[in-house]
């Protein structure tokens, strides 16, 4: 009779641990409504909310262009589409377990940009929304194409940003360079600066200026691809230059932790991501402030590691809170991306394989 027991309490035990595991599985894979402390308010079905906004996106001097505070409320989404499992191996099977370390995130990489190994990884070929960590394969197109200098004019590229995205405040006529540009894109996670370089870029790729906004970004979406492939992001597709939330548009941790390689070879965007704050002064006169929504290079915050050199944040609907970041110690740099957290834990999973590089 107590062996009967005992074997039944065993089957009881393992039906119980199945259905939690179920369960956890279940939260981790569905997309994060919850947005970061330091938000870069990135769309509507992924947009942070107006106080989050308010309090650390871009700041207008007296000169108004359109306040955070008037920002339109969150919309409810129903949670993003579940993207279709990838069959690829991860970069190396044999890195650290990151889930073993306490990583919440759905998936997460620790990456050497020395000799392309990767330190930690966690379910780092799992398909993911990227959100605004787009910008970086974004930012590395505009260096590539257009030079730092050149005056580009704000125009009708604008009406193609979505409701509620998060804003570098830009407006049509205005003329800034292609470096203030890419400040307003890194910094203030500026949607209408996404789509201004993707518009100037795309015609410059094609050598028409006279094309439309949409055959620009067309054309520029489509070098996005194909450097994606030349980086290696077998498991990537872009569909937008801001990252904003599209089914299609899909990409793994392993994959961003190729594209923030890459970014970290150019000086000049590193240069950009590594400022908490940046004050813009435009071609036409303007002037506007901008604050990075990236709290691990904010020295006043809890959260600062004063090894970072930044690299980009988002969060949507779809994605749940995201970084990719990047970490320069012992003369090397190291890659850390952390997709689908939750509001807090994309500081504190980040700073985890921070300390695991620290200790090694």
């Amino acid at each position: 009779m107590k062996k009967k027991s005992t074997r039944a309490a065993a089957f009881l035990l393992a039906a119980v641990l199945t259905v939690s595991a179920a369960a956890c599985g279940n939260s981790e894979n569905a997309g994060e409504t919850t947005f970061p402390a330091a938000s870069e308010g990135t769309y509507t079905s992924a947009q942070e909310t107006p106080e989050e906004i308010s309090t650390e996106s871009a700041s207008s001097p007296s000169s108004s262009e359109g306040s955070p505070e008037t920002t339109g409320p969150v919309e409810q989404t129903t949670g993003a589409p579940e993207p279709v499992p990838s069959s690829a191996p991860t970069l190396q099977p044999t890195a650290a377990d990151g889930q073993a370390l306490g990583i919440t995130a759905q998936s997460a990489v620790l990456y050497s940009c020395a000799d392309g190994k990767t330190l930690v990884a966690k379910r780092s070929d799992n398909l993911v929304y990227p959100a605004s960590t787009a910008k970086l394969l974004t930012a590395i197109i505009a260096l590539r194409y257009v030079p730092l200098s050149d005056a580009v004019t704000v125009g009708d590229e604008l009406d193609l940003v979505q409701p509620h995205s998060s804003l570098a405040y830009l407006a049509k006529g205005q003329q800034l360079t292609m470096d203030t540009l890419l400040h307003a894109l890194l910094i203030p996670s500026g949607n209408d600066a996404a789509y201004t370089i993707a518009a100037h870029t795309g015609r410059v790729i094609a050598g028409n200026p006279a094309l439309s906004p949409s055959e620009a970004v067309s054309v520029f979406v489509n070098t996005m691809n194909q450097i994606a492939a030349e980086l290696g992001m077998k498991n990537s597709f872009f569909t937008n230059p801001d990252g904003y939330d599209d089914p299609k548009q899909q990409t793994t941790a392993e994959d961003l932790a190729l594209l923030g390689a890459e970014f970290v070879k150019h000086p000049e965007l590193t240069a950009i991501t590594s400022l908490f704050s940046y004050d813009a002064v435009f071609t036409s006169g303007e002037r506007i402030t901008w604050k990075n929504t990236n709290a691990l290079i904010d020295a006043s915050n809890a959260n600062y590691v004063s090894e970072c050199i930044g690299l980009k944040t988002g969060s949507s609907a779809y994605s749940g809170n995201c970084l990719v970041s990047a970490f320069t110690h012992g003369g090397q740099s190291y890659i850390a991306v952390v997709m689908n957290s939750s509001k807090a834990a994309r500081w504190s999973d980040s700073i985890l394989l921070y300390q695991y590089l620290i200790q090694q």
